[in-house]
């Protein structure tokens, strides 16, 4: 039985590996690499609440606070507002950072602990524990929109960037970091990836290329679309209406 890419519905789909229990797929259509079938909210609950990245994460907090103040200022002349919300915001480094630049910064994450984490850290930001899909809800909307390294984690990426733009006011932009399977960097046979830590379900449920993110916000009318240059696998993009 084929299985149905989440991207572009195509069932030109093949199997090319499996790791920690979950069978991986790349679409031959529009080369997104996905996991089919997802695991359950259960088994994601038990995974991210022993999740190891927190720590490693916390380690690098200086670091990141002055990079992510880099790509801001960059950011900065794209814009014409100040309202800002991280999507995914983890222990809430991107959002001291852009209280730094001076914008008007919240972040949300899924997660209580890295709230209740970020709270304390930097208690002069706003930081609130919700999905994507309930903030959509809220109505208010923001000129820049960071989501930095959280697309590949969530169940479903078409609801996902639905929320991402309906959130976004008229002329702001969407900042969008996510692994690149396709990168020049890494080897065309995808099945040696499989070795390395860069495949890594459940904590990657999608890997995607230029190609299958740029149909992904075209299909959500996001069809302003800049991709930055990258030497490492990864994918940046600028996105607005």
């Amino acid at each position: 039985l084929m299985v149905c890419c989440k991207v572009c519905k195509s069932r030109n789909t093949k199997h090319i590996g499996s790791k920690n229990n979950c069978l991986i797929h790349r679409c031959l259509d529009c080369s997104l690499v996905f996991v089919d079938p997802l695991p359950s909210d259960e088994e994601l609950d038990f995974f991210y609440n022993n999740y190891h990245k927190s720590d490693q994460y916390n380690k690098k907090f200086k670091s990141k606070i002055r990079k992510t103040k880099f790509r801001l200022f960059f950011l900065k002349f794209f814009l014409s507002g100040r309202d800002f919300i991280d999507i995914g915001c983890n222990q809430g480094y991107a959002v001291e950072a852009a209280r730094q630049m001076k914008f008007n910064p919240c972040g949300s994450d899924v997660d209580n602990e890295a709230i209740d984490k970020a709270s304390k850290d930097f208690p002069d930001c706003t930081f609130f524990q919700n999905s994507i899909e309930e903030i959509a809800d809220k109505d208010k909307k923001y000129d820049l929109i960071y989501c930095s390294e959280v697309i590949e984690h969530v169940k479903d990426p078409v609801s996902f960037t639905k929320s991402l733009k309906k959130i976004l006011k008229p002329k702001g932009i969407i900042f969008l970091t996510t692994p690149d399977i396709d990168h020049k960097s890494l080897p065309k046979d995808k099945s040696s990836l499989f070795e390395t830590n860069f495949i890594r379900p459940p904590e990657h449920l999608y890997y995607f290329t230029i190609q299958s993110i740029e149909l992904l916000f075209r299909n959500n009318k996001l069809s302003k679309n800049r991709f930055l240059k990258t030497r490492s696998p990864s994918i940046k993009l600028i996105a607005r209406h």
